[in-house]
Protein backbone atom coordinates (compact mmCIF):
# COMPACT_ATOMS: atom_id res chain seq x y z
CA UNK A 1 0.00 0.00 0.00
CA UNK A 2 1.42 3.15 -0.96
CA UNK A 3 1.41 6.40 1.74
CA UNK A 4 -2.50 7.92 0.75
CA UNK A 5 -3.75 4.37 1.51
CA UNK A 6 -1.89 3.75 4.81
CA UNK A 7 -3.39 6.86 5.79
CA UNK A 8 -7.13 6.29 4.87
CA UNK A 9 -6.53 2.66 6.54
CA UNK A 10 -5.60 4.17 10.00
CA UNK A 11 -8.20 6.79 9.63
CA UNK A 12 -11.07 3.65 9.05
CA UNK A 13 -9.29 2.23 11.79
CA UNK A 14 -9.96 4.74 14.21
CA UNK A 15 -13.56 5.87 13.19
CA UNK A 16 -14.31 1.85 14.18
CA UNK A 17 -13.53 2.90 17.91
CA UNK A 18 -16.63 4.01 20.32
CA UNK A 19 -15.98 7.19 20.37
CA UNK A 20 -17.58 10.50 18.43
CA UNK A 21 -15.32 11.68 15.32
CA UNK A 22 -16.53 15.09 13.90
CA UNK A 23 -14.36 16.22 10.88
CA UNK A 24 -14.69 20.02 10.21
CA UNK A 25 -13.24 22.14 7.52
CA UNK A 26 -11.30 24.89 8.45
CA UNK A 27 -9.96 28.18 6.01
CA UNK A 28 -6.43 28.36 5.26
CA UNK A 29 -6.09 31.70 6.12
CA UNK A 30 -7.30 31.69 9.83
CA UNK A 31 -5.72 28.70 10.62
CA UNK A 32 -1.83 29.70 9.49
CA UNK A 33 0.59 28.65 12.31
CA UNK A 34 -1.08 24.90 11.57
CA UNK A 35 -0.77 25.08 7.76
CA UNK A 36 2.59 26.65 7.89
CA UNK A 37 3.53 23.83 10.64
CA UNK A 38 2.50 20.88 8.44
CA UNK A 39 4.23 22.44 5.25
CA UNK A 40 7.46 22.20 7.66
CA UNK A 41 6.66 18.52 8.75
CA UNK A 42 6.38 17.59 4.84
CA UNK A 43 9.77 18.05 4.76
CA UNK A 44 10.60 16.65 7.84
CA UNK A 45 12.40 12.80 8.37
CA UNK A 46 9.37 11.19 9.48
CA UNK A 47 7.98 9.65 11.15
CA UNK A 48 7.73 12.42 13.82
CA UNK A 49 8.99 15.83 14.55
CA UNK A 50 9.06 16.90 17.36
CA UNK A 51 9.73 21.04 18.19
CA UNK A 52 10.81 22.26 21.53
CA UNK A 53 11.41 25.56 20.29
CA UNK A 54 9.11 27.52 18.54
CA UNK A 55 10.18 27.93 14.54
CA UNK A 56 10.92 31.62 13.90
CA UNK A 57 8.71 31.49 10.96
CA UNK A 58 5.56 31.25 13.23
CA UNK A 59 6.33 34.93 15.22
CA UNK A 60 4.47 36.87 12.85
CA UNK A 61 1.56 34.42 12.33
CA UNK A 62 0.98 34.15 15.75
CA UNK A 63 1.23 37.79 16.36
CA UNK A 64 -1.14 38.11 13.56
CA UNK A 65 -3.66 35.61 15.27
CA UNK A 66 -3.15 37.31 18.55
CA UNK A 67 -4.14 41.21 17.36
CA UNK A 68 -7.09 39.99 15.72
CA UNK A 69 -5.98 40.58 12.22
CA UNK A 70 -8.68 40.17 9.66
CA UNK A 71 -7.84 37.27 6.98
CA UNK A 72 -9.25 37.77 2.88
CA UNK A 73 -9.76 35.37 1.21
CA UNK A 74 -9.47 36.26 -2.66
CA UNK A 75 -12.02 34.95 -4.79
CA UNK A 76 -11.09 35.32 -8.56
CA UNK A 77 -13.75 37.34 -10.38
CA UNK A 78 -15.02 36.13 -14.11
CA UNK A 79 -15.55 39.54 -16.30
Amino acid sequence: MDGSMVLVWVISKLLERPWHVRFQHILREPNQVTDSLAKAGVNAPPPVQVVAVMPGFLRALIDRDRDGAPYNRATAVMV
